[in-house]
């Protein structure tokens, strides 16, 4: 198994890496860049890749997804991960998609609502100490808030799998 963190694995495209100086930067890898490498993953061995998150996110790790259905667009396209897909199973690799599933970014739009919206159908997606503005988060960090998944409608999302791939967008 060969594991890529998609901003830190390869620009693709003959593009460059970004300029960077720290390492909460975006260093410009992209799905391209993965399927750029495909052959050259194979070639070394593997069948299966452990794929980071590719979600919406305003972070470089992805662990902070704000949309499930969505591929954050400095990475690529929904068509970059189709094409991803597709060559690699050709190529006999396997690709295991790695998502959260406790927490999301304050971003989420089922988090938003339930904290701007007092009669929100998400308000019991969370654990609110005090509503809107004290809930319970992912290691204390105000941008990951906690999903109640005791909440059937919230469990339900994640039932099945990824939600990109549930939702037969691919």
């Amino acid at each position: 198994m060969y594991q890529i963190f998609p901003d830190r694995f390869f620009p693709g495209n003959s593009r460059p890496w970004n300029s960077t100086r720290s390492l909460n930067d975006f260093y410009g890898g992209t799905i391209r860049g993965i399927l750029d490498k495909l052959e050259y993953i194979q070639s070394l061995g593997f069948n299966t890749i452990w794929l980071n998150p590719f979600f919406k996110t305003t972070s470089h790790h992805g662990y902070n997804a704000s949309d499930y259905y969505a591929v954050e667009p400095r990475l690529g396209t929904m068509e970059d991960i189709r094409e991803l897909i597709t060559t690699a199973h050709k190529l006999g690799i396997r690709l295991i998609l790695d998502f959260v599933a406790n927490h999301w970014s304050k971003d989420h739009f089922t988090f938003q609502d339930a904290q701007y919206n007092p009669h929100s159908q998400y308000h019991d997606w969370y654990f609110w100490k005090k509503w809107p503005d004290d809930y319970e988060c992912y290691f204390n960090v105000r941008e990951l808030p906690k999903i109640n998944l005791n909440n059937s409608s919230a469990r339900d999302l994640f039932v099945g799998g990824c939600p990109i791939l549930v939702a037969g967008r691919l």
